[in-house]
């Protein structure tokens, strides 16, 4: 499962129990750099929603999940395009013991990057247009 080489793989399972977040035709909604690490983090609406969500989640009627992926140690990193609304697919590719490949490939975007470390979250809201 791709969240399990994340340094916190139990953010996604636990949320996820049963199922796990389909990172095809994701939408992404926001990309932060930092100098500190360096740093990409990558935020995006997963098109399933878990199963069993959170008592919170089901209290605030939150039916949407998004999940942010904070990669760390980056390097060589490439992107392409750019626009309002950036469908795409995600996918991780290990080169080594610690060092991956993220990839995501969109109609209007593109984004490749070496990375050592990753961090995820999960979360949820209340997605107004379904």
């Amino acid at each position: 499962m791709w969240y399990e080489v994340a340094m916190n793989p139990k953010a996604v399972s636990s949320i996820f129990t049963g199922d796990e977040p389909c990172l095809e035709k994701i939408e992404v909604s926001k990309i932060i750099m930092s100098y500190d690490g360096p740093s990409f983090t990558i935020i995006f609406d997963v098109k399933n929603y878990p199963m069993n969500p959170p008592e919170k989640w089901k209290q605030y009627s939150y039916n949407q999940a998004q999940i942010a992926l904070q990669l760390w140690d980056v390097k060589d990193v490439k992107i392409e395009g750019w626009s309002t609304i950036n469908i795409a697919d995600i996918s991780f590719l290990q080169l080594e013991p610690q060092k991956f490949l993220f990839k995501l490939i969109g109609s209007g975007c593109a984004m490749t990057m070496q990375f050592q470390r990753m961090q995820v979250e999960v979360t949820g809201y209340m997605n107004k247009t379904h």
